[in-house]
C-alpha cells in the first residue's frame, strides 16, 4: 500500500510526471488495522469485477482515514 502526497492535495499529470514535490509514503503510515480493513476492500472490489491475476486499486479517503464516497 503507498500513499500519495501530492502539492496542495492535487495528484495531476503535472505533479505525477513534472514535479518533485509528490511524496510516495510506503508503508503508508495508516495504522495494521485500517491496512487490511482497506485490503480486504479492494480485494472484494477486484473480484467483485470479476478480476483476476493482478490489478490495482485506487482508494480516496477522507480526514477520517475513511474511503471517500462519490457524492
Amino acid at each position: 500500500m503507498i500513499r500519495i502526497e501530492a502539492p496542495k492535495g492535487n495528484y495531476d499529470y503535472q505533479n505525477k510526471y513534472f514535479t518533485d514535490d509528490t511524496k510516495y509514503h510506503c508503508p503508508s503510515g495508516l495504522p495494521a488495522k485500517k491496512e487490511k480493513e482497506l485490503q480486504a476492500l479492494t480485494l472484494s472490489a477486484f473480484r467483485t469485477v470479476g478480476c483476476r491475476g493482478w490489478g490495482r486499486v485506487d482508494i480516496m479517503l477522507d480526514s477520517g482515514a475513511n474511503p471517500g464516497s462519490s457524492r
